[in-house]
């Protein structure tokens, strides 16, 4: 199976106004021959070149307005990213093709997620009803030691609390007003034997 010549892409900013801010991930929509093409290997090769936190894959389905939905970080795949779904929601409504389209469905390894465009033109998203729960206490240095190595000197914020349920982390920070998030670089390899998910 042969890789494609070329395929279009977005890079849309999450969580912001301005261009540059947020928290950026690419979009590939899976669609046509590409569907052939577009293997598990190779949707990783194409996340490592894109080198951001996540790239969303996002493949139409038989039904209108609903979409496969994968994401992957630059070595290896994730089973939810809230702001590349977000992401994906965006591109797929500049598309022409589903401009109709108000409420976009996507399958994925954690549910069903939806983006859905409302009249200002900003997004709303559900996410799935996971209420996490705090570190225990004897574990939490471990965590906190796991999350500083995943962020590394990309930042100076102060972690103000540690939350996880099942293969899910939550990590809240007390960022500095001269920081960006989308600026900091994650090292989810750090994290990846005891979560998937970093917020």
């Amino acid at each position: 199976m042969s890789s494609p010549a070329s395929f279009s892409y977005s890079i849309v900013d999450a969580f912001t106004s301005s261009p540059f801010g947020g928290n950026p991930a690419a979009v590939v929509v899976v669609d046509g021959d590409l569907k052939n093409t577009f293997t598990d290997q190779l949707m990783q090769k194409i996340a490592a070149e894109f080198n951001l936190s996540e790239t969303a894959f996002v493949t139409p389905t038989d039904t209108p307005g609903t979409f496969g939905l994968r994401w992957f970080t630059p070595t290896f795949e994730i089973n939810l990213c809230g702001h590349a779904t977000l992401a994906s929601g965006f591109a797929l409504s500049l598309r022409p093709e589903y401009v109709g389209i108000e409420t976009f469905k996507f399958n994925t390894m954690s549910g069903e997620l939806t983006t859905r465009k409302l009249q200002d033109g900003s997004l709303e998203m559900n996410f799935p009803a996971i209420v996490p729960e705090r570190v225990p206490p004897t574990e939490y240095s471990d965590y906190e030691q796991r999350v500083r190595k995943a962020v590394g000197g990309s930042t100076q914020a102060k972690i103000v609390d540690i939350l996880g349920k099942d293969s899910f982390l939550i990590v809240v920070f007390d960022v500095p007003e001269d920081e960006h998030m989308g600026d900091w670089t994650v090292k989810e390899e750090s994290l990846v034997s005891r979560s998937s998910f970093f917020i």
